[in-house]
Order: structure tokens, then sequence, then C-alpha cells
């Protein structure tokens, strides 16, 4: 009788063992390599030290064709777009955050503001992308033209003394918006 109290004890050990793992392994979603954007391996990230939730206000502009999106939280912290009388896809709004959040460079090189013009900032930029968080802490993002071999652009960060390369997809994507807004 000792012996089958004994392993029932052992038995019972084993299945909680098991129990816990299975539990674990549950709660870790295994991230599948073709889950990770292709630019998003090997890079940085531009910023640091926020949420997508953090961010209060966004401005996407591109000067030389007059297009421009606003996007700003709500008191319920939805996106609004306040110069549109259409319907925001909130869902964009959320992506675009998320994109600034993780914004990826894969390299800089040193700041020279007497060849601004070759890679797209003079005599103004690309893109300008403007953003608050909801301390009121700002950034700006100067975009300019594609790299040689069109895998980024040059872009420039706050006031910082270097150039970033920004991966393509992620730039692209705020080119798309500007182009056909999220707005219905």
């Amino acid at each position: 009788m000792r012996s089958s109290a004994r392993n029932l004890v052992i038995f019972g050990a084993i299945f909680i063992v098991l129990a816990v793992i299975v539990l674990v392994q549950q709660a870790t979603p295994a991230v599948a390599p073709e889950d990770v954007p292709e630019w998003a391996i090997n890079t940085t990230p531009v910023f640091a030290g926020f949420s997508k939730e953090q961010i209060a206000g966004i401005r996407l502009n591109n000067a030389a064709t007059g297009d421009a999106l606003t996007l700003l939280r709500g008191a319920e912290g939805v996106w609004i777009v306040p110069d549109s009388l259409g319907t925001l896809n909130v869902e964009v709004a959320e992506i675009i955050a998320q994109t600034l959040v993780i914004l990826p460079s894969s390299s800089t090189i040193a700041d020279t503001p007497q060849e601004y013009a070759l890679y797209g900032f003079d005599p103004i930029p690309v893109i300008s992308i403007e953003f608050f968080l909801n301390n009121g802490v700002t950034h700006g993002i100067s975009i300019g033209y594609r790299n040689p071999t069109e895998t980024g652009y040059y872009a420039l960060i706050d006031e910082r003394p270097e150039i970033y390369i920004l991966e393509r997809a992620p730039v692209d994507f705020f080119i798309s918006v500007l182009r056909s807004p999220p707005i219905a």
C-alpha cells in the first residue's frame, strides 16, 4: 500500500510539472521568422522610450505636392482627423503611430549640411513628419531621397548630428498614406 501511495504522489507531481510546462508554452507565443517584416531584421529603432499610446498627435506633410494629414488622439484615446469631415480608418492611424515607435534605421552617416541637396533635404525635404507625445515632447523627421541601393531613405531626425538611412518599407507606407489618406 505504501508503494501505491508513493507512486500516486510521484505521478501526481509529474502531472503537475507537465501541466505547468504546457501552460508556460501556451502563454509564450512563438514568433515565426515569417511574422517579422524583412525590413525589421538587422535594424535599430530611431526612437526609444515611448509607446504608440503616448503619441498624442501626428502630422505627415509633403510640401512639394501639398499633401498633408494631421491626426490627433481624442479624449477617449481614439484617433481623429481635425481638418476633415470624413471618417478616419482608426486601424491605419494606429499603424502609423506604431510605425513611428519602431521606425527602423539600418545605418547613419555623418551630417554634412553643405550636401543636403544631394540627400534630398534642400530646398525642402521629400516628406516631413512631426509628432508629439502626451508629455509634451516633440519629434521631427525630414525624409529626403532614396539611397543609391534604393533600400532606404535619407532622414534627419530631431536635432541629431547624423543622417539616418531609414528602411524603405515604412517610408513608402507614409508616402502611400499621404497619397491616399485613410479617410472615407
